[in-house]
């Protein structure tokens, strides 16, 4: 399990996802396992993605630029969300797909 915590100082966490995938190749076995973080960064400028440690690896720090926003943006989250959905086949049979 990687360790995250050094994402906290500049980072807040929304979610976290992990797959994992295996194959079976001429006798050959191979696993990945991937994370996926949604993260928003706690302020705007260049910022320091840490390097994060997994097992006896480690990922490289990266440097990105975090810029500000368009906050100006009127948004009413009082409207009312309509959605039309269309199924087909228009006649379904039991557990059909």
């Amino acid at each position: 399990m990687p360790d995250f915590s050094p994402l906290d100082q500049d980072f807040i966490i929304l979610n976290q996802d992990q797959s994992t995938s295996a194959s079976w190749i001429n006798g050959k076995t191979s696993k990945t396992i991937k994370w996926t973080l949604n993260v928003i960064a706690k302020k705007v400028g260049t910022v320091t993605i840490p390097a994060i440690a997994f097992g006896s690896d480690m990922s490289n720090p990266l440097s990105i630029e975090v810029t500000k926003g368009d906050t100006n943006k009127a948004v009413n989250t009082d409207e009312d969300l309509f959605l039309e959905v269309e199924a087909t086949p228009l006649d379904p049979y039991l557990q059909s797909q």
